[in-house]
């Protein structure tokens, strides 16, 4: 009851305003048609009334007000207002519809231009729809948003000025490389300012884009890239990627799972950070800081590991070096020659000695210079040659020296036997 009542004031109130404003400054009517009008003039009326010049002046200005606490006086809450643009001509008046909200003041928040232009936050829109300020919408937005169809023209950068203009284009013409689909749709963001215009072409193998100077007179000179998505990148998780073809990636031979690195395996054996599955080479400098183990051939300064040498099988051996080994020590572990100092060593006489060295050229049991030439020289069986040598030698020089020592005593004791046959 209350609402009904207050709604009847407020419609006594507004249809005392309307007849207020009616009889002040407008007329009105009704009937089939009705209408209220306001007139703006000059001078008196009707006699004298004067053309309007001014502009931005108001053709008029419908209020709508209310008492906010008893006692107040009437504010406003809204308007909306005719104001005059310019110029005028017997049959055009051109004017803006502009409204109005504020609380303590009314402030121009939407205009309609005389040439149906609506702004938003700006007093001049430039565009049907012209918003200064943020927009949003909750909503799906249905219409066309600077869209064209403009297939057969490569328009320059130049002509895209401050905007984003959606397009469909054919492949061909924008100097696309050779793939799927003959059309697709462009995407061209002109920021302005002097910043690179950039494109999108949407086609059905993919998104490409370009970018180049905003101020061109041509896109001459520019370059698409294809941006790569899931239909270009396949890679299985902790392998790292590689380029499989000029626009796709795929999987290289380097396994990473954060705590092991492989090449050439995905499966890094357990203990070892570094696990390369496969020859390696290094072509420059490598320092190894800890130990180095190496569980089959090692060569240097060659390829070649073969398995003979003359007579001799190689193939056990792990080491193989094509050139000089410089080292201050060198450790050999293997058996030695004191056996020769045994008393069930049998000695060769001299004489036999004497005889293969002179049927054979080199001493027994040492191998001959051939020999050593075809087969080379076993270090630890050459030490024990030659010890055993050594040894037999002092052996042959103590015979020698007990030889010696009963010749000198001989010797003395027949020195003796003449020296005292002379005093006789």
């Amino acid at each position: 009851m209350k609402k009904t009542k207050r709604f009847s004031n407020v419609c006594l109130a507004i249809s005392l305003l309307l007849f207020s404003a009616a009889s002040l400054m407008g007329q009105g009517n009704s009937g089939s048609a009705p209408e209220f009008v306001l007139y703006k003039y000059y001078n008196a009326f009707p006699v004298g009334v004067n053309p309007i010049t001014q502009v931005g002046d108001s053709l008029g200005t419908l209020y709508f007000k209310a008492k906010p606490i008893t006692g107040s006086p009437f504010r406003t809450g809204a308007s909306i207002q005719a104001v005059f643009n310019g110029p005028t001509s017997p049959t055009d008046l051109r004017a803006s519809l502009v409204f109005r909200t504020g609380a303590t003041q009314q402030y121009n928040r939407m205009t309609i231009s005389p040439d149906g232009l609506v702004g938003i936050g700006t007093f001049n829109p430039l565009y049907h729809l012209d918003v200064v300020g943020n927009t949003h919408t909750s909503g799906d937005f249905f219409g066309r948003i600077h869209f064209d169809n403009n297939q057969g023209t490569d328009d320059a950068p130049n002509t895209y000025i401050d905007e984003a203009y959606f397009e469909r284009k054919n492949r061909s013409i924008l100097n696309l490389p050779a793939g799927l689909g003959t059309s697709g749709g462009l995407f061209s963001l002109a920021p302005g300012g002097g910043s690179f215009d950039h494109q999108l072409f949407f086609a059905e193998d993919g998104i490409f884009t370009r970018r180049f100077d905003g101020n061109a007179g041509s896109w001459a000179g520019s370059t698409w890239y294809k941006l790569l998505s899931g239909e270009d990148i396949n890679g299985t998780p902790n392998q790292v990627a590689k380029f499989t073809g000029p626009n796709s990636i795929g999987d290289s031979q380097l396994f990473d799972n954060g705590s092991q690195v492989g090449i050439g395996t995905t499966s890094p054996t357990a203990g070892f950070f570094f696990d390369v599955n496969g020859n390696s080479r290094i072509g420059g400098n490598a320092t190894v800081t800890g130990q180095l183990t190496v569980n089959n051939r090692v060569t240097i300064g060659t390829v070649n590991t073969p398995a003979n040498l003359g007579a001799i099988n190689t193939s056990a051996y792990r080491l193989f070096v094509d050139g000089g080994i410089l080292t201050e020590e060198v450790l050999v572990r293997t058996g030695w020659a004191d056996y020769v100092f045994e008393k069930d060593y049998q000695l060769k006489p001299l004489e036999e000695v004497e005889q293969h060295i002179q049927s054979q050229g080199h001493l027994p049991g040492v191998p001959s210079a051939k020999q050593v030439e075809n087969e080379g020289l076993k270090l630890a069986e050459n030490a024990v040659n030659q010890q055993v040598k050594i040894e037999e030698l002092f052996l042959y020089v103590i015979e020698l020296n007990k030889s010696m020592q009963a010749l000198k005593a001989e010797n003395a004791e027949l020195k003796a036997r003449i020296e005292q046959m002379e005093k006789q």
